[in-house]
């Protein structure tokens, strides 16, 4: 089995709706500053019918944005919440913001899902948490999706993809 292929549809993250059907319910784990919640509830009307942003927007004492040239790096949790909330104001009626960390909690009250975007806590045990959590509540046909894959600053993110494909016997497509 070809572990990593190219997908033939997306070129671009932004193109991952492309691949689900009108009125699909999405979630977006780590938020940040909602530049691709925007991006996605802009371009998207008629495939997202909702998208759930999951985001503490708080310190954790374990982040890891320790890779290999980062070293540890502090956020203004209280402005990129500001700035998120802005930036998916004009799409109020299309996305519910959940301001707490992935939990199997969380998603029971979400419920199935059709798209799942992680790009939380890149350490590797949060990373795969945040896959096995969503994967059991991925449709039939869902897309489970990231980013910061095949980085040197997070070897964590691209460990814990590499071992959640393999133990699946799932391929990895690359956009």
């Amino acid at each position: 089995m070809s572990w990593f292929l190219r997908c033939p549809t997306c070129h671009h993250r932004c193109d991952l709706p492309m691949l689900l059907p009108a009125g699909s319910v999405g979630v977006e784990v780590g938020v940040m500053h909602g530049n691709y919640s925007r991006e996605l509830l802009s371009r998207w009307p008629d495939k997202l019918r909702m998208l759930h942003l999951v985001d503490p927007w708080r310190d954790s004492l374990d982040y890891s944005f320790t890779g290999m040239f980062t070293g540890f790096h502090h956020q203004d949790h209280a402005h990129n919440h500001k700035v998120a909330m802005e930036a998916v104001e004009p799409f109020a009626d299309r996305c519910r913001v959940w301001r707490e960390r992935s939990s199997w909690e969380l998603a029971e009250r979400i419920g199935p899902v059709d798209l799942v975007y992680i790009d939380g806590n890149h350490a590797f045990q949060h990373v795969a948490h945040d896959m096995n959590v969503w994967w059991e509540h991925l449709r039939p046909g869902g897309v489970l999706a990231g980013h910061d894959l095949f980085t040197l600053d997070y070897p964590g993110v691209t460990e814990a993809i590499v071992l959640f494909a393999h133990e699946r016997r799932r391929p990895v497509c690359i956009v």
